[in-house]
């Protein structure tokens, strides 16, 4: 039920332009076409409005909700209608004009192509936003472990007594070749891609060699030694997050 209340503000949300007077929303109509009977009462359709509890009367704000019930598919024109619309074979339909339509879809050849590249129109669009998701986690991934590629770089100068400030253009400046890469790799795609899971594969065993190599052994000492393992914890935790919500 709160889909359509939903749907219904979404609507009126979509059209108002800034600033503009309440007055000037048009009357909308939400219609929910629905499978099974969701409201209970076996009736073929449902006209939804607003009243005033206590007068009985209208409120009338112009905003309306059907509910169509396709199960109920009588000799009526609402109920041919419903037939039609989960009837899969043109000839067996009651509007002309949707039969035509499903036959030239279905059954011409002009129809069919045009059906098919919207299908595939459509493919195209969800694998596009398939890999921007995907892009996405690669790049929060390769944001989040620059922090410890940095830091290998920054601590031990700043541990052999180099400034704050240059310890950190240290880090910095260790990640130039990145972006530089970046490029070569966009310039070289065809030839890179063959190869790039194992580029990745080399990428990530020498980021963890490195880590078990010297950070670990670096965050073990010290008074605040757990702090080290409390944040390798939240960092792995927080890659396996972005993994299973960006895929």
């Amino acid at each position: 039920m709160k889909r359509a209340r939903y749907n219904s503000s979404l609507i009126d949300a979509n059209v108002t332009e800034p600033g503009e007077q309440y007055q000037n929303l048009n009357e909308t109509y939400v219609v929910f076409i629905t499978e099974n009977d969701v409201l209970g009462e076996n009736l073929p359709i449902y006209h939804v409005d607003r009243i005033i509890r206590e007068t009985g009367k209208m409120f009338n704000d112009q905003s309306h909700i059907i509910y169509v019930n396709s199960q109920i598919k009588d000799e009526t024109a609402l109920g041919k209608l419903m037939h039609d619309f989960t009837c899969t074979n043109a000839k067996d339909m009651y509007y002309e004009v949707l039969a035509d339509r499903v036959h030239y879809f279905k059954e011409d050849e002009k129809g069919v192509a045009i059906m098919c590249k919207a299908m595939e129109d459509m493919r195209n669009e969800a694998a596009k936003m398939k890999a921007a998701a995907g892009a996405l986690a690669l790049s929060l991934g390769i944001a989040i472990q620059n922090f410890p590629e940095g830091a290998i770089i920054s601590m031990p100068l700043r541990a052999e007594g180099e400034s704050k400030g240059k310890a950190f253009a240290g880090g910095v400046l260790s990640g130039v070749v990145e972006p530089i890469g970046a490029v070569v790799t966009i310039l070289a795609a065809q030839l890179v891609i063959p190869a790039l899971p194992y580029l990745l594969s080399f990428a990530a065993g020498a980021m963890l060699y490195v880590v078990v190599e010297e950070l670990i052994p670096e965050m073990s000492q010290g008074r605040h030694s757990n702090l080290g393992t409390v944040f390798f914890a939240v960092g792995f935790s927080v890659m396996m997050v972005l993994d299973v919500a960006l895929g």
